[in-house]
């Protein structure tokens, strides 16, 4: 992460296409459901994510909105999406992106990944378009994951176990260890 953060801040463009590459979402990986196989590439991508926030090269556009535009892409993946677009944006581009939230053909949850990605350039031209945009949609279809079933927490008990002595973890002396010796 160190390195992709310090290659995008030290401006080195070469390594965009690098960054693109390794962006890229496997074909035969399916990322609807966490696996702990697929962790690396998890990981992978997020930290070139943050590099391509640190170069702020607009090459990378084309790239993280193929991440924001995949409805069955990692979750995770795509919240380090949204917070990279705002870097590499250009003033052009980020009047497209207001239109793809304003968009009702699009996903709900593509428009509000894109309108999540505007936030760090948040002003009064742009609030009442996307509150609108986002207020106007129907809720999430059932083949996103929603938010997780409220279970209930567990019982607190009565009263705290009482304080161990000793200092150790079964209390007492160690074994083989007698008083006094």
């Amino acid at each position: 992460e160190a390195a992709s953060k310090a290659l995008g801040r030290a401006k080195y463009a070469p390594i965009l296409e690098k960054f693109i590459e390794i962006a890229a979402r496997p074909k035969d990986v399916d990322f609807t459901v966490p696996n702990v196989d697929n962790e690396n590439i998890y990981s992978d991508r997020r930290v070139v994510l943050l590099g391509m926030a640190f170069l702020g090269d607009p090459g990378a556009i084309p790239a993280i909105e193929t991440i924001l535009d995949d409805v069955t892409d990692y979750v995770p993946t795509k919240e380090i999406a949204a917070e990279a677009l705002p870097y590499v944006v250009t003033p052009e581009k980020f009047a497209e992106i207001l239109q793809k939230v304003q968009d009702p053909t699009k996903d709900s949850w593509v428009r509000s990944w894109y309108a999540r990605s505007l936030i760090p350039a948040a002003n009064p031209s742009i609030a009442q378009p996307i509150l609108t945009a986002l207020e106007s949609d129907p809720p999430p279809p059932t083949s996103h994951a929603g938010p997780p079933e409220r279970v209930p927490p567990p019982p607190t008990p009565p009263h705290p176990p009482p304080p161990r002595r000793g200092g150790r973890a079964g209390g007492g002396r160690p074994t083989g260890q007698r008083k006094g010796g």
